[in-house]
């Protein structure tokens, strides 16, 4: 438009066109910019345009409180701070509320780029969190801004993310060795939503940089044995320097995560330690099996025939998760006729998932298993699916001996296998 060209060149320092500006100014100045180009204050600060008072005064009345790019989302207030424009700073604040510029973040956009510009103007802006409900000290922990950092440390402990993240806890995740010791006794008392520490967040990899080793022995020394979830970061992100300095420090056998990570520093660590159930009441074995850690089922052969919360065994682990080309270990096979607690056998999900390699073999161990509704493993799966696997001859020969089908016994079994007359039986002692 006229207005772009009027300001690229500079024309508007000449006195005689002013009021010809001021029109132009009116008409133009609220057209919609495209993403990536600045509004005409939004130039004027980018590029430095000397304007005349008047025309400035008229030019921030009508776009001060627009944002001047959209592909940054940057307003006048934050694009003056960052070019250094003190003139618009100081009209800006007198010409606006402090409540109409709230949503500028001026203070966020010094902490990012680590300024103290005007600091001493904007300090009615501390308690003011942007979209990400971060305060300004958290963004200059984010960005690793010492010296704005250091201006806004009467914020700390004042606030947190709806995460209930502290900036200790973003100094801590982002490598900001400064911000740690800063900040750890003013904010150490603090966890997050998960009940994770800053520690936990310490332990997080974050683009190869890594920590003050004093900043962590403090972490290490405050948190050990409080924050649960320090350990199981430090195995999900393999972290082999911290866990080498934790791993003495906490009692708890972290198995289950190694193997699910495959993190085998600690697997060797944790295997031969007390074994423990995980939250799904999963053996060490079924971690093994559902994680395909071939190697490691020898040293839990012990656990065979233990059932989770679900009521599934290692077997029905291995029918789920394992692909057709690993091959399940021929002990977990005893597992085969028991029931979870939906009444279904390991052959149950063989048949659904069509594991074609285990399916004969199943059917020869699960002959007479009976679930709790009086039928066996497959009795509840559809003909059809059966069709796919067994021609109509295989299947009737199945029936006559009772593979599946309703059961022929007077008595009904639980999932359990156990009959009603023993059951009374029981009750009756």
């Amino acid at each position: 438009s006229a207005l772009y060209y009027a300001l690229k060149h500079s024309f508007v320092k000449q006195d005689k066109y002013i009021q010809f500006y001021k029109e132009l100014l009116q008409n133009e100045c609220h057209q919609i910019f495209q993403p990536g180009f600045y509004t005409a204050l939004g130039q004027v600060i980018q590029y430095q345009i000397d304007l005349n008072d008047e025309l400035l005064d008229e030019l921030i009345k009508l776009e001060g409180l627009r944002m001047s790019a959209q592909n940054s989302q940057l307003f006048p207030l934050a694009q003056a701070i960052l070019t250094n424009n003190s003139l618009i700073v100081d009209k800006m604040l007198q010409k606006y509320r402090i409540d109409q510029l709230i949503n500028q973040y001026p203070l966020h956009a010094l902490a990012k780029h680590n300024l103290t510009f005007q600091f001493s103007k904007l300090t009615p802006f501390l308690s003011r969190k942007n979209e990400f409900d971060e305060t300004a000290l958290m963004v200059a922990c984010k960005h690793s801004s010492t010296e704005t950092m250091r201006l806004l440390l009467q914020e700390a402990g004042q606030r947190t993310s709806f995460e209930r993240k502290t900036a200790l806890m973003f100094a801590a995740e982002h490598k900001f060795s400064e911000g740690v010791s800063a900040l750890f006794d003013l904010e150490k008392q603090f966890w997050d939503y998960q009940d994770s520490s800053a520690l936990t967040y310490a332990a997080l990899n974050f683009k190869n940089k890594k920590l003050d080793q004093k900043q962590i022995y403090k972490l290490i020394f405050y948190y050990v044995g409080k924050d649960k979830n320090a350990m199981k970061t430090v195995i999900e992100e393999n972290n082999s320097e911290l866990f080498n300095l934790l791993k003495k420090q906490t009692s708890h056998n972290f198995i289950h995560e190694a193997l699910t990570y495959n993190m085998q520093e600690a697997v060797r660590f944790y295997l031969f330690q007390e074994p423990i159930l995980n939250q799904m009441g999963d053996s060490v074995l079924m971690t093994c099996v559902k994680n395909a850690q071939a190697k490691y089922y020898e040293y839990f052969q012990h656990q065979i025939k233990h059932q989770n919360q679900m009521g599934e065994t290692a077997l029905i682990y291995a029918i789920k998760y394992l692909s057709e080309f690993e091959i399940i270990p021929k002990f977990l096979y005893q597992e085969a006729a028991i029931c979870d607690y939906q009444g279904h056998t390991a052959l149950y999900y063989a048949l659904k998932l069509d594991r074609k390699t285990v399916l004969k073999h199943l059917i020869q161990l699960e002959g007479k298993c009976i679930n709790q509704w009086g039928q066996v493993s497959t009795g509840n799966l559809d003909i059809k699916i059966l069709q796919q696997h067994f021609t109509q001859k295989e299947i009737y020969n199945m029936q006559q001996k009772d593979y599946f089908g309703r059961c022929q016994r007077s008595e009904y079994v639980d999932c359990f296998g156990r009959s009603s007359k023993w059951i009374r039986k029981q009750l009756l002692q």
